[in-house]
């Protein structure tokens, strides 16, 4: 992918030395070039293990800039006086759209106790009766992620969960490294599942009571956005201002002004991005003061 991108900025006739394409690995190739003097930003997206070690990196370079997006995990909240049938469809999208490899994924749905039992059918249902959560979900990216989401399944079936849709993959896939869309119900909210981000078609429901839902999802510092389904805009205000996300929709889903920009929040990442603020981020300022004439 990154061989054909770099050839169609070729043909686009893209000037010499803008972009620079590097193969290598993390600690050999990575750490030499973050280390470098000439290097004056480093933008990595990606596990807190390796942003951490940017850090140590260039722990003695205060003038270098960083940029850093951790790959995060995000709820839905579903409130009792939502319309169930909308709630469903917008809280399977939010998990299972682009194969649930976002950063932005609700790979967790927080569902009202008072309906999370139907909640629950009607998502079955629901993914049942449209093939296109199956046939337009591809594997995952590679390997080691697809090993990283058997083992969190494995450890979901020791814990009790119950597979609502899906199941575990296969150990060695003979296909490509496939998952099917996978819903699962009775998981702790202390649990890997809900608190690591999957990467992957994997959704996790959880019942809650009341607005103390907003603990709940406040607890994982990973939260990089958050979906927040209710009819009564006082609640949905007062549940938006509260939940710790950079980036935040209200009964809609990866929808509005993509040009206000999100800041990051707590553990997801250090940055401004999107529109203006992308540039901002790598822009030094400079003042000059010139004597009156």
């Amino acid at each position: 992918m990154i061989i054909v991108l770099a050839e169609v900025f070729r043909q686009a006739e893209l000037p010499k030395g803008v972009m620079n394409i590097i193969f290598g690995d993390g600690p050999g190739t990575g750490s030499t070039l973050v280390r470098s003097p000439r290097i004056q930003g480093v933008s990595f997206i990606g596990r807190a293990e390796t942003i951490m070690q940017i850090r140590k990196d260039t722990a003695g370079d205060f003038g270098k800039h960083l940029c850093f997006d951790l790959r995060g995990i995000s709820p839905t909240v579903v409130f009792e006086d939502v319309n169930i049938v909308q709630a469903v469809d917008a809280a399977a999208r939010a998990a299972f759209d682009n194969n649930g490899q976002l950063c932005a994924s609700g790979s967790v749905i927080y569902v009202h106790r008072s309906i999370y039992a139907a909640f629950l059918q009607m998502l079955k249902a629901y993914m049942q009766i449209n093939p296109e959560f199956y046939m337009k979900v591809g594997p995952v990216v590679s390997k080691e992620r697809c090993d990283k989401i058997r083992s969190l399944l494995l450890q979901a079936r020791g814990e009790g969960a119950m597979f609502m849709t899906g199941g575990i993959p296969e150990r060695v896939p003979n296909r490509g490294f496939w998952v099917n869309p996978t819903v699962l119900c009775n998981v702790h909210p202390d649990s890997r599942l809900a608190r690591e981000a999957m990467l992957g078609p994997v959704a996790v429901v959880c019942p809650f009571d009341g607005e103390e839902v907003v603990k709940l999802c406040n607890d994982n510092p990973n939260a990089v956005s958050a979906l927040v389904m209710t009819d009564d805009l006082r609640r949905m205000r007062r549940v938006a201002q509260h939940l710790d996300a950079e980036l935040m929709w209200a009964n809609c889903r990866l929808g509005g002004e993509l040009g206000a920009g999100f800041n990051d929040i707590r553990a997801t990442g250090s940055g401004r991005k999107a529109c203006q603020r992308s540039r901002d981020e790598f822009t030094t300022l400079r003042t000059m003061h010139f004597p009156a004439y």
